[in-house]
């Protein structure tokens, strides 16, 4: 009797979402923010060339397949251009890095 060793790998994504806040924002951190999401929203609805981080821009024409006049949507931010930290402090358990195209 012969035995076999048979290997099985499983692959399972894991997702995870984290809804945030932000704290502490200075005047410059929030011009460049809504200029990067006002700058999304023209770049998806008018298609427009505008002055947009070339990643959120990347993302917007894969993950967007079909644009609905009026509606707004949100910055997806890809996982290799985020630094999120995990600090178990009073004000927050995450913090994350955003970057945008003007700063």
């Amino acid at each position: 009797m012969v035995r076999r060793l048979v290997s099985v790998f499983v692959v399972i994504k894991v997702e995870k979402t984290i809804k945030c806040k932000i704290t502490d924002l200075t005047e410059r951190k929030r011009e460049a923010l809504e200029r990067e999401y006002k700058n999304l929203q023209k770049y998806l609805h008018e298609n427009e060339d505008v002055e947009l981080y070339s990643a959120n821009k990347q993302q917007a024409d894969r993950y967007y397949e079909e644009i609905k006049a009026g509606k707004e949507y949100p910055i997806s931010v890809r996982k290799d251009l985020i630094d999120l930290k995990i600090m178990d402090n009073v004000v927050s358990k995450y913090w994350l890095k955003v970057r945008v195209g003007s700063v």
